[in-house]
């Protein structure tokens, strides 16, 4: 049997980014958005992305757009490291096997 993860390849569907709204913010996360309070305003009691005038967590990432992360050079720690298990993609990845 093939091990799904060391074949998945994005297809860049933006399932991930769309679908994924109960994430919290690590250490480094944090740390890394030190200086971008465009970025930390989306953050509250560690959980990100949360809107800043209601405190509700957002439906989708606020910087994905045409299929892209528009802050990909620091995203959090869990999109830069998404699928971190076989399971992920089975429930959300719609295509990366």
């Amino acid at each position: 049997m093939v091990d799904k993860m060391s074949v998945f390849e994005c297809s860049k569907c933006g399932d991930c980014c769309r679908g994924m709204i109960y994430l919290t913010a690590t250490a480094d996360d944090l740390l890394n958005w030190k200086d971008r309070p465009d970025i930390l305003k989306f953050v509250k009691d560690g959980n990100f992305w949360v809107d800043s005038l209601t405190g509700k967590r957002l439906e989708s990432c606020p910087w994905f757009e045409n299929n892209l992360c528009k802050i990909h050079e620091i995203k959090p720690h869990f999109c830069a490291n998404f699928p971190g298990h076989e399971l992920q993609i089975k429930k959300i990845c719609g295509g990366g096997i």
